[in-house]
């Protein structure tokens, strides 16, 4: 290996931080639930890609990792909004706020 070829620790050290970046949370405002709602919402991350796991087992990771994950806030102006009435069926970490 030359000094100017990547060192392979410092590759994987790279790929392993941008799997591990912070959560996020997608604020979307929308009366109705759309295609662009559902292409977000699969793109949402668990707890699993943050190093927590997906268990649900309520232990407390150390890291607090089990607690992080995405979100996907789908926010609407009234409870009479059509998208309001899809509290019920919604993709894991999606939320409907009325502001």
């Amino acid at each position: 290996m030359t000094a100017s070829e990547p060192d392979s620790t410092a590759t994987r050290s790279a790929s392993s931080t941008a799997t591990r970046s912070a959560p996020i949370s997608v604020l979307l405002p929308t009366v109705s639930w759309t295609d662009a709602c559902d292409e977000v919402a699969e793109q949402i991350r668990g707890p699993e890609a943050f190093g927590g796991d997906a268990a649900g087992d309520d232990v407390p990771d150390p890291d607090g990792a089990a607690d992080a994950a995405d979100e996907l806030l789908v926010v609407c102006d009234s409870p009479d909004d059509p998208v309001a009435d899809r509290r019920g069926d919604l993709p894991p970490r999606a939320r409907i706020v009325i502001a």
